[in-house]
């Protein structure tokens, strides 16, 4: 009575032979390692200012007025709390700021899950005659995979003004 075994493996298949007496058996055991991966996602973010009373071509890039994009995270009643400051935005010479994912990496995003922003007007100078808006604006990204390899964002944006909230559209987040 004799037994020999003699196991070779390749690329995820198990080949398994035992003689015994004679008489080889095959056991063959196939390994399937299957990989999924998807590209990101990402969101720009964009808006305005409207100065009553004055010039806002007085009042761009980086001694103008100036607008923050923070973290923030959502509580179980879904009221949104501020986090840390991500980024500074000022106005341009057409009066806009822009959130830019190409300089932002935090708007950048590879994996599924729901993510949340704040963006406020920032006080900047010491004129006591400037009145900034108070009003600031919930971001909520919603990150999902379409199961073909890509992850798409749908973002909601909330103007909060005045104890008031309302849905705007994603680059319609305005000052005044």
């Amino acid at each position: 009575f004799k037994i020999q075994a003699v196991t070779a493996e390749s690329a995820g298949v198990q080949i398994t032979s035992a003689t015994n007496n004679g008489t080889t058996e095959y056991t063959i055991a196939v390994t399937f390692t299957n990989q999924y991966a998807t590209g990101t996602a990402f969101v720009d973010l964009s808006g305005s200012k409207e100065l009553l009373g004055d010039s806002l071509s007085e009042y761009t890039g980086d001694d103008g007025f100036a607008f923050t994009l923070y973290s923030a995270v959502a509580d179980a009643d879904g009221k949104v709390q501020k986090g840390t400051l991500i980024h500074t935005a000022h106005l341009n010479a057409e009066g806009r700021f822009i959130f830019d994912h190409n300089t932002i990496d935090d708007l950048i995003f590879d994996q599924t899950g729901t993510y949340h922003f704040i963006v406020e007007e920032a006080v900047v100078g010491n004129d006591p005659l400037m009145i900034f808006d108070d009003t600031y604006y919930e971001v909520t990204v919603e990150i999902t995979d379409n199961m073909a390899g890509e992850l798409l964002a749908e973002t909601t944006v909330t103007m909060v003004k005045d104890g008031q909230r309302r849905t705007v559209a994603v680059n319609g987040l305005n000052f005044s």
